[in-house]
């Protein structure tokens, strides 16, 4: 991935310096992020039941056959995400050396 480094990178000044800089951004980003982005679109529409490959869901549907789905994963995201919910990160101090005690750390 490229990196452009700062001291050698003049400020984009006119439109066309600055939307090119723009472009090669998106690019940039694009190709560090396609990859998960993609993986979590296919994650996404797995959770709401798309849980049959194309080409056989289309086979079955033109013979007829059912595609049956029962679909439990939306429960266990559910379930994850509202344990998550639930219990936040908190910050816990532990009073270690420099005359720290517990009542000091309560404060």
């Amino acid at each position: 991935m490229p990196v452009i480094p700062a001291e050698s990178h003049q400020p984009a000044t006119t439109n066309d310096e600055i939307f090119a800089e723009a472009a090669e951004r998106l690019r940039i980003a694009q190709q560090a992020e396609g990859e998960n982005r993609n993986s979590a679109v296919l994650d996404l529409e797995f959770e709401d039941g798309q849980q049959w490959p194309d080409d056989l869901y289309n086979m079955r549907k033109i013979q007829r056959r059912p595609t049956l789905t029962i679909n439990h994963t939306r429960t266990m995201v559910r379930r994850v995400v509202n344990n998550m919910r639930q219990q936040r990160p908190r910050i816990k101090v532990h009073p270690v050396g420099d005359g720290a005690d517990i009542d000091l750390a309560a404060r």
